[in-house]
């Protein structure tokens, strides 16, 4: 009798560890408290399966994958591999003991049967959407929960794919010839992977790493943008209208204010705007009775919200039919569509999971729909997070369950994969073309209560927006890759949208006011969406929540299922001989071994181009690699647009590299150095590194320099060639560049276009002419005047003072000196002076003097303590400037900050 374990270690590459294998019965059916199944005990060796767990560690971490194999009909027999299902924090065995009366049938007559021990134990493997049922003998059982419950505790709780963690099981998918693959092509990515790079192996100059598993993974991505970029050959357009809604009613009835909601309104348009071919609308706390919590809820509230959509649809209400719902407790999610679209509505599917008290119930958690559109995957998810200051942790954590859990029963399994035993049986909401989030999210403003209220007093300035928004927690949880990270959201222009007295449009004094309701999307290359319209609607007074609305215009496709089929095999044959070892190494002839960029300047990027040529009869990849092992693949300085990619035979692709010192570089590099030079390693997986050096000469800039620096230079940066020879008593007593700026915006006043004046967005070239103009020490000169009015050119001026302050190497106000100003109730600053460096001290009487002198000639009708604001809260961040890192008895809160320089401004 084979050995399982013996075949299965054969074909498992070195780099691999096999920890466990199952020689299992067929069995059918999922696990039930009572056992229930079909089993085929002493079964056809054929059709038995052998399953085994096989983990590879990586970065100290050891990932693992349940490999399921069949056993061919060949003599002597082998094992091919059916599938794969990464062991992820979804990766779920659920196990039952057979029943007495559960007994074998007979064999196929004819067919060899091959003996087992007693097989008394029914195994459920959930994982991804995927489900699988077998029966092996209870301590195998046993120990497969055990071995996949230990893995599991490896993997991130992050919202990470498959793909990111275990990308070395690529190297055991079928074959490109095996016709299943064509399936894998047709049916929606996983979003998260189409907004990630491929997780390519730690490699680096002579370790290019796992090139079998890198190779494929380039393969894969290869094969994915080509079939992408070809769309237009097997598919047709059509433009979607689509309109969405979030609205949290705190247990509230319906009512006719909700009409502008529902309709969408534009400056000088009333009625339904653009009649929307779809109208999505999500909703939270419909019940917020306790009972709710303990038993599903009738459809009274849904039916009674669906009459309240249709009756604020007015006259087009008839043009509409609700195709889907679904609700959990108080979520509900509605799908309203135009009749005559109606038809091309296929494969509805609705969810909901329960994250609130106990992790379970559905006080908070989601509800979703999912469906095709013609041949595109629409999921529409509406949900309700953890409320509360204090607990983004806890609402990031409800945003990963519900990515996790969240997922959409699918229709039955095809014959094939019925056959296989291996149902996909849900989809999760990545799954898709389209995905649209409205979300009651809960998150808060991290700033003081007092400073919230202040910053969003109606009527609300619009230069408070992006500091609060800097402290938003959606905006911190998603730089930080906490949750939410991958998906787009358009800017917020409208006032927070939480909490409001009902039936009133003020703020109740007694919350922190906060953008809890928003709208997100992600969308794949195959469906372009456009949004259009991101508010809020003050004017509804039915709960302590604004809603809000989004309205989107979405490509989707007619695919025609033979021609895409047959741009899928075309493309595969053309790639089908990476992945394995070649007779000869495949090789790249690269044109450029030397990349030159001449002259650089600060802030003004410059392109060079590198052509590359498969010479061989093969396909190639070919990848970058960093220096050293943990290295960056290019400098900060220098970006390239592709890192990897593959060549067909004789085929040609274009590297475009670009220099470009921005600040944070900027800073840190010695002023005498002018020399950039680094060298690109180009490998080709299973063949040969290339090397191409580039470099640059960077010309000496005034900015992301210190003021120390800055004033013991004798002339300008670029006449010193970057070197500062004056010593302390021939110092200047402020940098002679910012002296100019000032100059000449107190020579050029603004008068009626002052409010512009450091907050407007200037042309590149013009700051550019500024710029060099500055590190040069020549007189200011802008060639054709008709191509600049002399107001654009101060207001350029105004956005240079802004860039130079901020990339100071060093703010003004040094970070130990924030103590002071926080603790200062005194009205003399004589303190604060005495505590700055002395350069510090002059710049900053000088600019403030010049701040005074403009907002006094700004002959703007506007109250002084406005102006004053304005230019506190644009000078603040950047004057007093906060770390990531740094102490917090050091930080300072924006009204802080502003209060402190408007003390200099209104003197």
């Amino acid at each position: 009798m084979l050995d399982a374990t013996t075949v299965v270690t054969s074909i498992i590459r070195p780099s691999e560890k096999v920890k466990l294998v199952i020689d299992t019965y067929p069995g059918s059916g999922r696990v039930s408290s009572s056992g229930t199944g079909t089993v085929r005990r002493g079964s056809v060796l054929s059709t038995r399966r052998v399953i085994a767990v096989i983990t590879r560690e990586d970065g100290g971490k050891e990932h693992g994958g349940l490999f399921i194999y069949k056993w061919t009909r060949e003599d002597p027999p082998s094992l091919v591999l059916v599938t794969i299902l990464a062991i992820t924090p979804d990766f779920r065995v659920d196990l039952a003991l057979l029943t007495s009366s559960q007994q074998p049938p007979a064999a196929d007559p004819g067919t060899e049967v091959v003996p087992m021990s007693r097989a008394d134990c029914v195994v459920d493997i959930h994982s991804d959407g995927m489900e699988f049922s077998f029966v092996c003998d209870e301590a195998q059982a046993t120990q497969l929960r055990s071995e996949s419950e230990r893995l599991k505790k490896f993997e991130s709780s992050e919202d990470e794919a498959p793909s990111q963690t275990h990308s070395w099981m690529a190297v055991y998918r079928p074959k490109l010839g095996d016709r299943r693959l064509i399936s894998q092509y047709t049916r929606p990515y996983d979003l998260r992977d189409l907004y990630r790079e491929p997780a390519l192996s730690h490699g680096y100059a002579g370790n290019p790493g796992d090139e079998e598993v890198d190779a494929i993974l380039i393969r894969d991505d290869w094969i994915r943008k080509t079939v992408y970029s070809r769309k237009d050959t097997f598919s047709t357009t059509h433009k979607l209208r689509v309109r969405v809604g979030t609205f949290n009613v705190n247990g509230k009835n319906p009512d006719a204010s909700i009409r502008a909601w529902v309709q969408g309104r534009e400056e000088g348009k009333t009625g339904l705007l653009d009649d929307p071919d779809m109208l999505f609308f999500g909703f939270q706390e419909l019940d917020l009775s306790t009972g709710a919590l303990l038993y599903s809820t009738s459809n009274l509230l849904e039916t009674a919200w669906t009459s309240s959509i249709f009756s604020a649809l007015g006259e087009k209400a008839g043009n509409y039919v609700k195709f889907a719902s679904h609700q959990l407790v108080g979520m509900l999610i509605l799908g309203f569509v135009r009749r005559g679209q109606r038809p091309y509505i296929s494969e509805i599917s609705t969810a909901s999971i329960g994250v609130g008290i106990m992790g379970i119930m559905g006080n908070k958690g989601a509800v979703g729909i999912r469906f095709r559109f013609r041949h595109t995957i629409f999921t529409c998810v509406a949900s309700h997070l953890a409320a509360n200051d204090g607990l983004m942790e806890k609402r990031n954590s409800d945003y990963r369950e519900i990515a996790h859990r969240l997922q959409f029963p699918l229709h039955a399994a095809t014959p094939a994969e019925a056959a296989e035993q291996l149902n996909p049986v849900s989809s999760s909401i990545f799954e898709s073309d389209v995905l649209i989030w409205m979300v009651n999210l809960n998150y808060r403003i991290e700033i003081p209560y007092g400073e919230v209220m202040e910053m969003t007093r109606p009527p609300m300035k619009a230069y408070n927006v992006p500091v609060l928004m800097e402290f938003d927690e959606l905006s911190i949880s998603k730089s930080n890759h906490l949750a939410f990270e991958l998906f787009e959201e358009s800017p917020i222009t409208f006032p927070p949208t939480y909490r409001y007295f009902v039936n009133s449009g003020s703020l109740d004094i007694m919350r922190r006011p906060a953008w809890t309701d928003r709208i997100l999307h992600m969308s794949s290359p195959a469906s372009f969406v456009q949004q259009t319209v991101y508010s809020s609607h003050p004017e509804i007074l039915l709960s302590d929540h604004k809603p809000v609305s989004a309205d989107f215009i979405i490509e989707t496709r007619t695919v025609d299922p033979e021609l895409h089929s047959k741009v899928i095999i075309d493309t595969l044959r053309l790639v089908q001989t990476i992945g394995a070892i070649p007779d000869s190494p495949p090789k790249l002839r690269v044109e450029s071994r030397t990349v030159s960029f001449g002259k650089i300047h600060y802030m003004q990027p410059l392109t060079q181009v590198v052509d590359i040529e498969n010479t061989t009869s093969i396909a190639c990849a070919f990848r970058m690699l960093p220096a050293q092992e943990g290295g960056s693949i290019t400098p900060q300085w220098l970006t390239a647009d592709i890192q990897y990619g593959l060549l067909l035979p004789s085929g040609r692709i274009r590297i475009t590299l670009t220099a470009l010192v921005d600040k944070n570089f900027a800073r840190t590099i010695d002023p005498k150095v002018h020399s950039l030079e680094t060298t690109i390693i180009l490998h080709v997986e299973h063949g040969l590194d290339h090397f191409i050096v580039v470099n640059a000469d960077f010309q000496p800039t005034c900015f992301a320099k210190s003021l120390d620096y800055l004033t013991h230079l004798p002339k300008s940066v670029r006449q010193s060639d970057g070197v500062a020879t004056l010593n302390d008593n021939q110092a200047a007593n402020i940098p002679r560049e910012l002296m100019r700026i000032i100059d000449w915006l107190m020579t050029h006043p603004l008068h009626s276009r002052f409010n512009e004046l450091f907050a407007s967005s200037s042309s590149q070239d013009l700051l550019l002419l500024i710029r060099e103009d500055l590190d040069t020490g020549d007189e200011f000169k802008f060639g054709d005047s008709a191509r600049w009015t002399e107001e654009e050119i101060t207001l350029a001026f105004g956005e240079t003072l802004i860039y130079f302050l901020d990339s100071l190497v060093e703010p003004i106000v040094p970070e130990s000196v924030h103590v002071l100003i926080g603790s200062s109730d005194s009205e003399d600053d004589g303190e604060f002076l005495d505590a700055l460096p002395h350069v510090s001290v002059n710049v900053w009487v000088t600019l403030f003097a010049f701040l005074q002198f403009a907002s006094n000639q700004s002959g703007v009708a506007i109250p002084e303590i406005d102006q004053a604001d304005r230019i506190a809260a644009t000078f603040a961040p950047i004057l007093i400037r906060d770390r990531p890192d740094m102490n917090p008895e050091y930080r300072l809160s924006p009204l802080q900050k502003r209060a402190f320089l408007k003390r200099f401004l209104m003197v």
